[in-house]
């Protein structure tokens, strides 16, 4: 199965960037083939919707996974 993984990266390493490393590899482990798309402080992918930096991101994270054909 191909599995989109969104994520927004913190400036200084934490418990949640842990965690989303440790799903990205059990996913990989068990056969599935994983595609990233990540953000950080500078460019987040999901955030404040009321913002029209955001909506911008939205649409080019939807045009990402139309180009990657996730499953999930």
């Amino acid at each position: 199965m191909r599995i989109l993984l969104v994520y927004n990266l913190y400036t200084q390493p934490g418990g949640e960037d842990v965690v989303f490393e440790a799903e990205r590899a059990l996913l990989e482990r068990y056969g599935h083939e994983v595609v990233n798309l990540l953000g950080g402080q500078r460019r987040a992918i999901i955030a404040d919707w009321n913002n029209e930096r955001m909506v911008i991101g939205f649409r080019q994270a939807i045009g990402y996974v139309s180009k990657q054909r996730t499953t999930i």
